[in-house]
């Protein structure tokens, strides 16, 4: 049984959630069986909905020392268990008692520690420099790069045909959107003139606090905005769409395989470093930091999406270094480790 300890909420968004769910879809395609384990409710209905099995442990997820005791009885009675462990807020002393009950895969985004754990994930495009660096864990297998994005199979075998003329742009702005970019940016959006005759796409996250105002938006603005809420295949949505303005997180990766041109934001220093590269190595335009600086990310959004729009070779080279860089079989690779 492969046991997924994973949170997702308002706060944190659901990230840690979605890259999970998309091992787990390659898992169980294994004949494997999957048990997630979560802190509290937030995302219950997301995992049970997929027909998941779960255990609510009732804890703070920002304080998970003491559920260790919680989980050992489910974990010990299970002789052939894996965990994939995936929360900001599990240190060295969790991952090492986890180990105690059976081996453990994580994943990592930003070097934070030396994880005593046996297989190491960090699919980011710097992920292959953590390969560099030295570890105490000579045994621990590292699964490292954007070969490792761990993605849905809806994403397989489908890539955009771009077109000459921009119509949709896609926005999406994590499953937690705390600061509200969405309708931030779709006003931004609606004032500006080189956008006429083009509707924005907004992905309304399942923990979003903001869903209902970005519904009034587009209750305000027929024919300029759609919202698209509880979306199941986001493959089939970013193929209508031209080009993408995302947060700096796992969608990114989403929209690589896609071949979607897309230019990214970010709110917190963990995506701040995938920000940079993807700018560095793809040409995707870094447009800041949300969390402090709304009104100039929205601004940049939206000056380099007018770019763009008018740029098709801009476009196609774009398109091209995406699909090259991401081809959607990382939850595969990363289940057939866990299955060995």
């Amino acid at each position: 049984m492969l046991y997924i300890r994973a949170d997702g909420n308002a706060t944190i968004g659901t990230g840690h959630i979605m890259r999970c769910l998309s091992v787990a879809e390659a898992y169980r395609i294994n004949k494997g069986h999957v048990y997630f384990i979560l802190a509290d409710d937030s995302v219950r209905d997301l995992i049970t909905g997929l027909n998941y099995p779960c255990m609510v442990l009732g804890t703070d997820y920002q304080n998970p020392g003491k559920e260790i005791d919680i989980i050992k009885p489910l974990i010990e009675r299970d002789d052939k268990a894996i965990i994939l462990a995936d929360s900001y807020f599990f240190d060295k002393d969790y991952y090492e008692e986890l180990g105690k009950l059976c081996p453990v895969a994580c994943f990592d985004d930003d070097f934070r520690m030396d994880y005593p754990v046996d297989i190491l994930i960090n699919y980011n495009i710097y992920g292959i420099y953590l390969d560099q660096k030295e570890t105490q864990y000579k045994n621990r297998k590292n699964l490292l790069g954007p070969k490792y994005a761990p993605l849905r199979r809806q994403f397989l075998g489908h890539s955009l045909a771009l077109s000459r003329n921009v119509k949709n742009i896609l926005l999406t702005t994590g499953g937690g959107d705390r600061y509200g970019a969405a309708v931030k940016i779709c006003d931004e959006f609606l004032k500006r003139k080189e956008f006429e005759g083009c509707v924005i796409n907004v992905v309304v996250g399942t923990v979003s606090p903001h869903g209902e105002a970005v519904k009034k938006f587009c209750m305000e603005n027929p024919g300029r905005i759609e919202v698209w809420e509880n979306v199941s295949d986001m493959a089939s949505l970013m193929l209508k769409c031209d080009l993408a303005l995302s947060a700096a997180g796992s969608t990114i990766y989403e929209l690589c395989a896609m071949g979607v041109p897309t230019v990214c934001f970010y709110y917190a220093e963990n995506q701040r470093m995938l920000a940079g590269c993807l700018e560095k190595d793809m040409g995707i335009v870094n447009a800041g930091d949300f969390s402090l600086d709304p009104e100039g990310v929205c601004k940049r959004l939206l000056d380099t999406a007018a770019i763009l729009k008018d740029n098709f070779r801009a476009r196609q080279i774009m398109n091209d270094l995406m699909k090259r860089t991401v081809d959607a079989r990382g939850a595969a690779r990363i289940a057939g480790e866990l299955v060995r």
